[in-house]
């Protein structure tokens, strides 16, 4: 499994460096965690600038800052992103009950601890792990992919090319008709070589044909197949997360 995506969000920089050298020093402490990726945001309007489901593992976010509090990005965050363990930076509790509305993991009092932080991650890494997932062979190997990572699939030649969000795209022998049976229902084949997860869509481009993703790229939609295509994106983003 690739290594943890983590946002850290704070707009004070020294708390930023602080946590940033607990999570490098959680991976020198654990090898699960030697090779997480780590993002700083000085801002919640910068951490929401391109913000999409699956964007990141694990956010940690202030709740005191000058632009945005901590409770309106987290706000934002659930309309896209219902599942991904925020950790609210503070000093206070009086903000507890408006966290719990918005199922924030856990708070840290700062300055955060080294323990809390290893702590974070390893309930951070089990909740991962246990995302449903895809499974396929890639160079010989069995691999998991979790669906609401999984931007697109499309078939090329004897291969399926798995494009994931924020990694490298998977490789695997098989029929995209095949895949296509594994897959939960937000999965749709828009195109005889895409399946694309209409959680990752933005929109529909008429004049392209194409679905746009959260990542900007296009994806092929057949040409007649662009009234069902508009019904099923509008019927993904009114569905219940």
């Amino acid at each position: 499994m690739a290594g943890l995506r983590i946002a850290v969000c704070d707009d004070e920089a020294i708390e930023r460096f602080r946590l940033r050298r607990l999570l490098e020093k959680a991976g020198q402490q654990d090898p699960a965690f030697a090779d997480c990726r780590v993002l700083e945001y000085s801002s919640g309007k910068e951490l929401l600038a391109g913000y999409f489901r699956g964007s990141f593992d694990l956010v940690f976010l202030d709740i005191c800052m000058t632009d945005v509090d901590g409770i309106e990005v987290t706000r934002k965050i659930r309309e896209v992103d219902p599942r991904v363990p925020i950790v609210f930076l503070t000093g206070s509790s009086e903000f507890a009950m408006n966290a719990y509305s918005l199922r924030v993991s856990q708070y840290l009092v700062k300055p955060a601890k080294g323990e809390d932080v290893l702590e974070v991650l390893r309930t951070t890494l089990l909740h991962k792990s246990s995302r449903p997932a895809l499974t396929v062979r890639a160079g010989g190997v069995p691999v998991s992919i979790p669906y609401d990572s999984i931007l697109c699939l499309e078939q090329q030649g004897h291969q399926v090319r798995i494009r994931i969000a924020d990694e490298e795209p998977v490789l695997t022998t098989a029929k995209l008709s095949d895949l296509a049976l594994q897959l939960p229902e937000e999965f749709y084949t828009c195109h005889k070589s895409y399946l694309v997860n209409l959680i990752h869509v933005r929109a529909l481009d008429r004049d392209l044909k194409a679905y746009l993703l959260d990542d900007g790229s296009y994806v092929s939609i057949r040409r007649e197949s662009l009234a069902e295509a508009k019904r099923k994106m509008e019927a993904q983003k009114i569905r219940p997360q």
